[in-house]
């Protein structure tokens, strides 16, 4: 707390004595966004270094960074900033990871270069819970609590390939259901778990839609800002891929949603007009669960014989479908899963 308050000290004399050079602060970690010429950041970085003194703290350099959007800017911070042995000032990056968040400021796909360790650990996490003899459910949980906060803390601004998606969908499936063969995922990620939770396709949906209502609902000033970056991408077809307007766009996909004339609406698979703001919260992350399982049990029936009927518009009833499940206990319990995704070992499978 005292931490903080010491550097709103230094926030506020940042913007009091550079205007139009906007600075933000959370603990230690101290950074400023500036629209002017690279000569004023020189001027800050010094102001910053005297208020350093003052306090008795003292710069990070090796960890400071600059950045800008257009090479030229960045051929401007190289010049101000040329970081050399005698001298180490900032370093002019491409990516930045701001808040554990992997951030880009070219057009090219960054990857993740800043937070490689945060997603290792997430696939580490999914080797353990494999190798913990618990039953499908408790597996299911731990992937909720130790595996998709990890790999999908910065989703709702920043782009996983698809690739990577898979690959994650693949690694949990591993972990909650095991290596054996021809089960269906789309069943296990929608009738034996909380899909919304568990898997990493409908986890990331979820959060980026939850992310960008709860950031339009708290940030009235930067809503038309919003629209303004929402209406360029649309109008122009950018293929940027980094950025929350650019995930939530990806997330209406996913959903078979579309944008509404009116601003801050949608239109939902049903066609029903929902609004971003003022729609309460439990309803919107109900529709969003139900169009997720829709989508997934069509993509089952197109790619699973055995799974012919689940495409139908009413989906399939779950409560039915779990019934006996919810009465047996061990051996039993786990064939009947196995029943249900499909993953018998048939005489036709067998030759």
């Amino acid at each position: 707390m005292l931490l903080n308050l010491l550097m709103s000290v230094w926030a506020r004399a940042i913007e009091g004595d550079f205007p139009g050079v906007r600075a933000r602060c959370y603990a230690d970690d101290a950074s400023v966004l500036s629209g002017l010429p690279p000569a004023v950041l020189g001027r800050v970085l010094a102001a910053t270094e005297e208020f350093a003194r003052l306090t008795g703290m003292k710069l990070n350099i090796p960890k400071c960074h600059a950045w800008s959007c257009s090479k030229q800017g960045r051929r401007n911070l190289r010049r101000l900033f040329p970081n050399t042995d005698d001298a180490p000032t900032p370093s002019v990056v491409l990516t930045e990871r701001n808040l554990g968040a992997q951030l880009s400021f070219t057009h090219a796909a960054a990857g993740t270069p800043d937070t490689l360790e945060r997603h290792q650990a997430s696939k580490d996490a999914c080797l353990r819970i494999e190798a913990v003899p618990m039953p499908l459910e408790a597996k299911a949980s731990l992937v909720e609590g130790a595996v998709n906060p990890k790999a999908l803390f910065d989703c709702s601004v920043s782009h996983i390939t698809k690739k990577n998606l898979r690959n994650m969908r693949t690694r949990v499936t591993h972990a909650i259901w095991g290596r054996g063969k021809f089960r269906c995922q789309e069943v296990l990620f929608t009738v034996l778990t909380r899909g919304h939770a568990v898997d990493p396709l409908q986890a990331r949906v979820m959060r980026i839609m939850k992310s960008a209502k709860r950031m339009l609902g708290r940030y009235e000033a930067q809503r038309e800002r919003w629209l303004d970056i929402l209406s360029q991408r649309v109008n122009t077809g950018s293929r940027l891929q980094a950025g929350p307007v650019a995930q939530f766009l990806w997330a209406l996909k996913q959903m078979q949603w579309e944008l509404s004339p009116n601003d801050f609406h949608v239109y939902s698979h049903t066609g029903e007009e929902i609004s971003l703001i003022a729609c309460d919260s439990g309803a919107f992350e109900h529709s969003m669960r139900e169009a997720l399982r829709l989508r997934l049990w069509k993509e089952g029936a197109q790619r699973r014989e055995d799974m012919l009927g689940a495409e139908a518009p009413q989906g399939v009833d779950r409560s039915s479908t779990t019934a006996l499940l919810n009465k047996l206990h061990g051996r039993e319990r786990r064939l009947l899963q196995r029943i249900i995704l499909g993953s018998t070992m048939s005489r036709d499978r067998a030759m």
